[in-house]
């Protein structure tokens, strides 16, 4: 029986940290990155067309803030789960984000050792906070 591929759409508009994270989800047979944006306006539309599973979501966009983001996206497409990549390593940042509908909050600098972790869970709609924020 073959089970069915996470669909997951990356919004980061740092070029280096999305081909980095590309990599880290191809090395992973169960995901499938099917699109990636470089704005918030564009991963707003983009949620709509292609009704990812996940969403990895940078918080520091250049448009729109990711938290305002993550409230559109979840308006449009609620059955998305949002996984909030940040290099804010701030309590007061994870239970914003969470408040805006993501379902987990993951610090960039952990994310080799905890991605595929974190996917997994907030596709199980888990709610998943990285290892070093000890909630």
């Amino acid at each position: 029986m073959t089970s069915q591929k996470i669909r997951i759409l990356l919004v980061d508009d740092n070029e280096t940290i999305r081909h980095t994270l590309a990599s880290l989800l191809g090395s992973c047979a169960e995901f499938k990155l099917v699109g990636e944006c470089i704005s918030g306006a564009e991963a707003i539309c983009r949620a709509g067309q292609l009704r990812p599973d996940v969403i990895l979501l940078d918080i520091s966009l250049p448009d729109i803030n990711g938290l305002e983001v993550a409230r559109r996206i979840k308006a449009i497409t609620p059955a998305a789960e949002i996984l909030l990549l940040s290099e804010h390593c701030l309590v007061a940042m994870v239970q914003e984000g969470l408040r805006a509908g993501a379902r987990g909050y993951l610090l960039k600098s952990d994310a080799a050792q905890e991605l595929s972790i974190a996917i997994r869970e907030v596709h199980k709609k888990q709610q998943y906070v990285g290892q070093r924020f000890g909630l």
